[in-house]
């Protein structure tokens, strides 16, 4: 079963790819947003392409994060691809376990299959531009499928307002579990050293409901749980590629979660990862 669904995985990744070869870059207008893995997607806009968008990111980081907790600390290949059209679109994305930290042996410990709809509302009173997203995830651990889960996910982004601020809400409606985040964003030109490097800023602040902290962490209370920053440089490469470094920093807020991370060994009350990230979009 394993091979089975690590085989899938391959073929969907390679599938999108091979896609990327047939599509020509088009220009649009949409508004990218972040999806499942660190991914892009194209939120449609008034005016957009016709043909669909393809977007692939291959990163690497020091550790596996999700929502400030650290489940892999060894290094881990997380490679995403996924495709947009009109607003819609859907992917996959990938860990792959450098190390063997988890007790698996050099091989894709986590899938995870997305789709979804994102719409920007340009001129909203007051406010500007929204962008509001759906995305449903159906999370794959092929050594340990009775750790399968789904969610669906809602976030609204205000596009115009100073740090792009947002909230995103997701449950995994088999389990009810819930977590929420607030979310802000900002880029900053480097233009002094080059006109193709940016410095890329975004900090999260979670919130998780009992049921999601008493499975996550054994703690059986609604918490604000971890705030998370990251920061990294962006060099365009060319019109479609992009390439550079990042760093991410996790503080765990409430005091009995902040006791659990200490006492894993993979965690410490702020978890720290580094990585690097090169991302196409065609």
């Amino acid at each position: 079963m394993k091979s089975i669904l690590s085989a899938l995985g391959f073929t969907a990744l390679g599938t999108l790819m091979l896609l990327s070869v047939e599509l020509k870059a088009q220009d649009s207008t949409a508004t990218p947003e972040t999806v499942p893995g660190g991914s892009v997607a194209v939120v449609e806009t008034q005016e957009e392409s016709n043909m669909p968008t393809l977007s692939a990111t291959l990163t690497y980081a020091s550790a596996y994060i999700y929502n400030g907790f650290i489940w892999n600390s060894g290094n881990v290949w997380q490679p995403d691809v996924s495709i947009a059209w009109k607003g819609f679109y859907a992917g996959a994305w990938g860990n792959w376990d450098c190390m063997d930290d988890v007790g698996q042996d050099n091989d894709f410990e986590e899938w995870d299959y997305y789709a979804g709809y994102g719409h920007t509302f340009a001129d909203v009173p007051v406010l500007g531009a929204i962008s509001l997203e759906a995305t449903y995830t159906y999370y794959d651990f092929p050594s340990f499928s009775e750790g399968d889960y789904q969610e669906i996910s809602l976030k609204t982004t205000l596009d115009d307002v100073l740090l792009q601020p947002s909230l995103t809400v997701a449950w995994d409606f088999e389990d009810d579990l819930y977590w929420a985040s607030l979310g802000a964003s900002h880029s900053v030109a480097i233009s002094p050293i080059s006109d193709k490097l940016s410095l890329d800023m975004e900090g999260e602040l979670f919130w998780n409901n009992a049921k999601y902290n008493r499975w996550t962490y054994g703690v059986d209370k609604n918490a604000l749980a971890v705030f998370q920053f990251t920061a990294g440089l962006n060099y365009a490469v060319c019109d479609y590629c992009s390439f550079g470094p990042f760093v991410t920093f996790a503080w765990a807020l409430e005091h009995d979660l902040r006791e659990v991370w200490k006492d894993d060994p993979m965690n410490s009350a702020c978890n720290f990862l580094w990585g690097f990230a090169l991302s196409a979009d065609f």
